[in-house]
């Protein structure tokens, strides 16, 4: 079964997934707002799935 999204799904995740990358580096979660960065990036970039296939193409809005 495949799960489509709409423009507006994808949106959202999109902004969730670097909102809470944002909130982790402004929280200073890992020592350093810059490591919580890289490494929410690199997690974000890495993704697999549905989420990586989201975060890989490019926006349409």
């Amino acid at each position: 079964m495949a799960i489509t999204l709409s423009d507006q799904d994808q949106l959202t995740r999109r902004i969730a997934g670097w909102g809470a990358v944002w909130l982790m580096s402004a929280a200073d979660a890992a020592g350093s707002a810059h490591k919580a960065a890289t490494d929410g990036s690199i997690a974000l970039t890495s993704a697999t799935g549905l989420v990586g296939h989201v975060l890989a193409s490019p926006s349409r809005a």
